[in-house]
């Protein structure tokens, strides 16, 4: 009889145990998990040209920008590129489960990482970098992209500027533009949407990392700090609409 009660007694735990236990990540359950998105990737097979040619070769680190919905990722090789591709041509998969069970090293959230160190305050006078309050962790991220010295910029200010009130999401502006950081401080210090902005010289290689292919400036994306994209869109009163439900319903908790 005891015997029996220690055999049930055991299988109930390694029940307990299995039921609890994390599950690992997979290719299909990726974007469920991004707190385990590594910051980097690695191809395990070659990208390849349509006519066979090699196109990104296998080995390439790139950045790893995000999990896209449908399960495949979006990522920046630099000088060679931004790819869309297969999560198994990577080891994005072993990395997340490296990160899962606190064996593999990450620097910081994927989307605030890559745009930390390349934002201007413009509150200063004078271009000084912006700093995001908790490295660790920062909600939401509304990007911008957009042309300051674009007559409609006025009219998409006053459009945005109330999600700049919400808390848990920081609004960021990747302007297109020729004129320097100072001006583009002014400007927004003019129409008082005073929200941080990427120097000029990483802007336009930023937003054509972050940007779908085919979008035109103006362009909004609200996103997770990893980079996970919860709306996007060209600038209109239907996309703010969206963009202040998403806000209740995402990032309710982090007010």
């Amino acid at each position: 009889m005891r015997i029996g009660l220690i055999v049930v007694s055991t299988l109930m735990i390694g029940l307990l145990m299995w039921t609890y236990a994390p599950r690992a990540i997979s290719a299909s359950n990726l974007y469920d998990h991004e707190a385990s998105w590594p910051n980097h990737i690695k191809l395990v097979e070659s990208l390849e040209n349509p006519d066979g040619s090699t196109l990104v070769p296998a080995g390439r680190v790139a950045v790893l920008v995000r999990v896209r919905e449908d399960g495949l990722l979006r990522a920046d090789f630099g000088r060679m590129g931004r790819h869309i591709i297969d999560p198994k041509m990577t080891d994005v998969v072993e990395r997340a489960n490296a990160l899962r069970r606190g064996k593999g090293h990450k620097m910081g959230p994927n989307l605030t990482l890559a745009i930390g160190t390349k934002l201007v305050d413009a509150a200063a006078e004078s271009p000084v970098p912006y700093r995001f309050r908790d490295e660790t962790g920062n909600g939401g991220v509304l990007c911008v992209f957009a042309d300051p010295s674009d007559e409609g910029f006025e009219a998409l200010a006053r459009l945005l500027a109330p999600f700049g009130q919400r808390e848990g999401v920081t609004t960021v502006l990747f302007p297109r533009t020729d004129q320097g950081d100072a001006k583009t401080a002014a400007r927004l210090r003019e129409l008082e949407w005073v929200v941080p902005f990427a120097f000029n010289n990483y802007a336009e290689p930023i937003a054509r990392s972050l940007m779908p292919e085919g979008a035109e400036f103006p362009w909004v994306q609200l996103a997770t700090d990893e980079g996970r994209i919860v709306v996007e869109g060209p600038v209109d009163d239907a996309l703010a609409e969206h963009i202040a439900r998403a806000m209740d319903a995402d990032f309710a908790a982090l007010r």
